[in-house]
């Protein structure tokens, strides 16, 4: 498990920049505040770093998962006080509680040339946490729980991010690369699910671990204040169910099973994938676009609102 750094760490961290690309310049020495954190089961400390951006953890964690949970990291740039680029290396998005909090927080993490795992203004200012340095301290605003923690003094590099324009071309096309427009729907199909006379359908709600709860919550709310989803009162409920997305992030999905063996099929033939297949002899170049909450783009019946609920 790593350790929290000792002032040997700090000591050694200006000669390490010689060494390393990632960080070229220190600013004078500050009181540095170090909190415990767990991460699945682990126990780690992590720098409190008001000066930093964004959250960062040492390249070398990248060990320490799945690599089908880290993606890419593109879009922004890192880079320390004095305007030195220091490059990233994927992010991932993490589960994770601090000690005496009684909160589970997710959050995404960059893998970055850092000395210790940090925590950034980002994240604090997004969960009203205040550092209180003469209580050697971590405080919630919300709830004035204190996770207490250590103070080191040592030279560490303020951290911001920069944010890269898009490739050329790509503001030719607003509505497609640009921020997403959920009012938008160009297109006049209007979807209905017909159950004919079948009585509403219903189950009870399962329980979900703490990390899936947190995140299904997070995710509603967001919805909400978007105004993509409303509150329910019909007698139709299908069970929430959670499951992982390819960078480790959770998907709040329906199990829509007992409603779909009430409904009444609409038999169209699809497209055979053996045809679909034999069109793409010879390409060498291929493409992918991800819709954002591509399901909202639909027009739907107002009746059939009262059927989805979760």
């Amino acid at each position: 498990m790593p350790k929290a750094a000792s002032a040997r760490d700090c000591k050694n961290l200006s000669a390490a920049a010689t060494v390393s690309t990632t960080v070229s310049a220190v600013q004078p020495s500050r009181p540095l505040l170090f909190v415990s954190v767990r991460i699945r089961q682990e126990k780690l400390s992590m720098l409190v770093d008001t000066g930093s951006a964004t959250c960062l953890l040492p390249t070398a964690f990248q060990k320490r998962f799945p690599s089908s949970l880290i993606v890419p990291s593109a879009g922004a740039d890192l880079r320390d006080a004095q305007g030195n680029s220091i490059p990233s290396f994927g992010r991932i998005q993490l589960s994770f509680s601090i000690d005496r909090l009684r909160r589970t927080f997710i959050w995404t993490f960059l893998f970055a040339g850092v000395f210790a795992p940090i925590l950034g203004a980002d994240f604090l200012s997004a969960h009203s946490l205040v550092v209180d340095l003469s209580s050697q301290a971590l405080r919630d605003g919300g709830t004035n729980m204190a996770a207490k923690g250590r103070v080191n003094t040592c030279s560490q590099s303020s951290i911001s991010m920069v944010t890269q324009p898009l490739p050329p071309g790509t503001d030719e096309f607003p509505r497609v690369f640009g921020a997403p427009d959920y009012e938008c729907v160009s297109h006049k199909t209007v979807h209905h699910i017909d159950t004919g006379e079948a009585r509403p359908v219903h189950a009870k709600a399962r329980p979900l671990s703490a990390a899936k709860l947190a995140a299904a919550k997070q995710e509603f709310e967001s919805l909400l204040s978007m105004g993509i989803i409303r509150r329910s009162s019909s007698p139709w409920a299908s069970p929430l169910h959670v499951v992982p997305k390819p960078n480790g992030t959770w998907r709040p999905c329906g199990d829509y099973r007992e409603l779909n063996s009430v409904t009444i099929p609409d038999r169209y033939p699809t497209p055979n994938i053996n045809q679909f297949a034999s069109v793409l002899a010879g390409k060498t170049t291929f493409s992918k676009l991800d819709l954002v909450k591509a399901t909202i783009r639909f027009r739907w019946l107002k009746a059939t609102f009262q059927k989805r609920p979760l």
